[in-house]
């Protein structure tokens, strides 16, 4: 009874999202820039329809020149990610210091991690540390995140380790999930507080419960070194497998590379080219490039020379240049693809510009 009444809940639940979903889908059409933006969110989660990235862009982006803050914000991320569209991080920052004019606390917080990791932009820990004091007055509690570890090392303000544990314990107090995280990292470590690995790795899962990605990464690097538990490889994948499946690209990158190689398990290339799609979907360039090499060796995968280039081409797209070596020796014997010696050796001197050692030495075969 129960199972029938579940499955039933869920039913509705499926038809009430397609219902929204094709609701805000007509008023989007129309140009209604909240529907345009609940349309990027539905496209990114794959909530009530096919998760497609190159999708949710276009509405968000649609959304954003009708001056959406949030829709402004997502085109910033998805452009400083390459997610969804070619990565820019000048597009970046050109949105999110529109999106900060309105003096939202969320693009304010973007805009100053941009200006505290130099993307897009010249570093200015001042300016940043700034935008981060204006955003958490707003209430924004991953800008109290961002000032406590400019504290912690001492970015555009004194070092000042004892007022960054303050700020992470409130979060903590309050059930902030990277709070919690950040000061597990301190106890195991023995940063600003008297080092105590059980409560770092109690803090960690706390973080972990609430799908944390990075507390759920350290529990699995923690299994895995043995790191204030007994060494156990499995626990360490399946935590590295939940983080993957809340769309956390890093750690499905590592799980195919765990697989590929056969590092703590048996190697696995189907299970290796399942992990590196699941990243490569979600903009991992990375990934992209290990999808593209399994479906042109046919490695854990049947062999699919064209698929294998349009992922070349997605990878690409995301600067990868070990991308534009593979393609430019395609495009030059006319591989699977229509043969253009030119354009050829144009991306493969681009690919030996940055050292990919392969384009080099491809380029002086055919001299």
């Amino acid at each position: 009874m129960r199972i029938a009444l579940t499955f039933l809940l869920s039913l509705l639940y499926l038809s009430a999202t397609a219902q929204s979903v094709e609701h805000n889908r007509q008023l989007a059409l129309k140009g209604d820039a909240a529907a345009q933006d609940s349309m990027g969110c539905y496209y990114k989660e794959g909530k009530g329809v096919e998760k497609n990235l190159q999708e949710a862009f276009k509405w968000y982006l649609l959304s954003a020149k009708q001056g959406n803050i949030a829709a402004m914000v997502d085109v910033g991320h998805m452009y400083i990610d390459g997610i969804g569209t070619q990565r820019s991080d000048d597009e970046a920052v050109k949105w999110y210091e529109l999106a900060a004019k309105s003096k939202d606390p969320r693009a304010l917080c973007a805009l100053g991690w941009a200006y505290s990791s130099g993307r897009g932009t010249m570093i200015d820990y001042t300016r940043a540390m700034n935008l981060f004091i204006e955003a958490s007055a707003g209430g924004y509690e991953k800008a109290d995140y961002n000032m406590a570890w400019l504290y912690i090392d001492g970015k555009g303000v004194m070092p000042d380790v004892p007022r960054a544990v303050a700020i992470f314990n409130k979060l903590c107090e309050k059930g902030n999930p990277d709070g919690m995280e950040y000061m597990g990292r301190l106890y195991m470590l023995g940063r600003g507080v008297t080092k105590d690995t059980l409560k770092g790795l109690q803090l960690l899962t706390a973080a972990a419960d609430k799908n944390n990605n990075s507390a759920i990464e350290l529990l699995a690097w923690a299994y895995f070194e043995s790191i204030g538990v007994q060494q156990d490889s499995a626990k360490g994948i399946q935590w590295l497998k939940k983080a993957a499946l809340n769309n956390d690209i890093r750690a499905a990158n590592v799980l195919g590379r765990t697989y590929y190689l056969g590092i703590g398990v048996s190697q696995d290339y189907k299970e290796a080219y399942k992990w590196f799609h699941e990243s490569a979907i979600n903009g991992d360039v990375r990934g992209q490039e290990f999808v593209a090499n399994m479906l042109d060796k046919g490695m854990g995968v049947d062999q699919h020379t064209s698929a294998a280039i349009d992922w070349y081409y997605s990878a690409y797209r995301q600067g990868s240049k070990y991308a534009a070596g593979i393609l430019g020796q395609k495009l030059y014997e006319g591989k699977g693809i229509l043969q253009d010696k030119q354009k050829g050796k144009e991306m493969l001197n681009e690919a030996a510009k940055y050292g990919d050692k392969n384009a080099i030495e491809y380029l002086k075969k055919i001299k």
